[in-house]
């Protein structure tokens, strides 16, 4: 067997006593822990929901070829804003 794979088996072996000893440690602590452990779910949680909002959004209020006008919309913009910019830099 390789050595590094040996290392790694040897440290996996003392990883439960260690933890288990931090959890002796963490007892006092026990409301802070638990609160802490839900919040971590809590923001997990909230995490997915920009997204799945995005979704929604996207499959039920935006019609289909909708943004076919809102880029040519967009385009439109670009083009008088270049032309603008174009003609301010002339006149310096």
């Amino acid at each position: 067997m390789r050595e590094w794979a040996k290392e790694n088996l040897e440290n996996q072996y003392y990883d439960w006593p260690l933890f288990k000893r931090i959890l002796g440690y963490l007892q006092p602590y026990r409301l802070l822990v638990a609160v802490s452990l839900l919040l971590l779910l809590a923001v997990s949680m909230l995490n997915l929901v920009g997204p799945y909002l995005t979704k929604v959004v996207i499959d039920d209020f935006i019609r289909v070829g909708q943004y076919q006008d809102w880029l040519r919309d967009r385009s439109d913009q670009n083009t008088r804003r270049r032309k603008y910019c174009d003609r301010e830099l002339s006149r310096s």
